[in-house]
């Protein structure tokens, strides 16, 4: 789907919105073939070995990931063919997914008052959330669900970006009163941020499912990746790596925090083991970024 043609059905304002695409960076060969190996069962350690060996600034990242203290290795890992053997496909993929959509971002200009470096913590924090709920999950499409939570907020960021003025004027009104963000954008702009979202997936050919999933994480379905998306925001939120400045925690443990959302899927008692596998895999992807 072409932008002109995703554009055309909107108002100005959302046109504007969505032509902010062409803003940000291209996106990498490496990702190009990531992208288009989600769901090819044939996609092997081979392959994946074959595309980070094409980078060395990529390569050098996998390397140190893998020779974290995260994974406790006694001997360093010097072979991108080892690394595999022991990260997995998966994991590798979304490693490269993160440091290739990161780095799309990082020359970005955008309004006072909005941290781009928030935004980015949130994205990732969800990511490996929606991964560690999906392999949790019975639900279609699972290895979707970390590029779904690495680009469910993209309509917030291209806002920010078209309409600074817009952005503050939805902020404000939701404060005033009371209303949910996402109200405040369809009263602003008669589209919200998870739609814009969605259109973006669109014209960047990503699969429907992730198009789905992004577009309805404030209105998912049940054992939809949608609620699996929904669910991962909302324990990102709770656990204070929200978009917006926290405004205070409640004091209580994490997994106190996060099993009320995680019940939601009937998971409240994975939640400390689920955020244990988080905390070791967001540590480590946050120091090499």
């Amino acid at each position: 789907m072409s932008l002109l043609t995703v554009a055309a059905n909107r108002s100005k304002t959302q046109q504007m919105i969505l032509a902010k695409l062409n803003d940000l960076p291209p996106f990498s060969p490496v990702l190009n073939k990531l992208l288009a190996s989600l769901g090819d069962e044939s996609f092997s350690y081979r392959h994946l070995g074959s595309l980070i060996e094409q980078d060395t600034v990529l390569t050098g990242n996998v390397l140190r990931m893998v020779n974290s203290a995260a994974y406790g290795r006694r001997v360093e890992v010097m072979a991108i063919s080892k690394a595999i053997s022991i990260l997995g496909v998966n994991k590798l993929r979304n490693l490269v997914l993160t440091l290739s959509v990161a780095n799309m971002w990082r020359s970005l200009k955008v309004a006072n008052g909005w941290s781009l470096e928030r935004f980015n913590t949130h994205e990732l924090a969800t990511a490996i959330l929606c991964d560690a709920i999906a392999q949790r999950a019975n639900v279609a499409f699972p290895e979707g669900a970390f590029l779904a939570g690495l680009l469910h907020d993209l309509g917030k960021l291209l806002i920010v970006m078209a309409s600074p003025a817009d952005h503050l004027d939805i902020e404000a009104h939701a404060a005033r009163t009371g209303c949910s963000r996402l109200e405040a954008e369809q009263l602003i702009l008669e589209i919200d941020h998870a739609a814009l979202s969605a259109d973006a997936l669109a014209i960047w050919r990503l699969p429907e499912a992730l198009q789905i999933a992004v577009r309805q994480h404030h209105t998912p379905c049940a054992g939809d990746l949608s609620m699996i998306v929904s669910v991962a925001d909302e324990c990102a939120n709770r656990l204070g790596f929200s978009v917006n400045e926290p405004d205070g925690l409640p004091e209580r443990t994490d997994a106190e925090l996060c099993a009320a959302a995680l019940d939601r899927m009937g998971l409240a008692s994975e939640a400390e083991r689920l955020l244990t596998e988080f905390r070791a895999e967001f540590d480590v992807a946050r120091s090499i970024r």
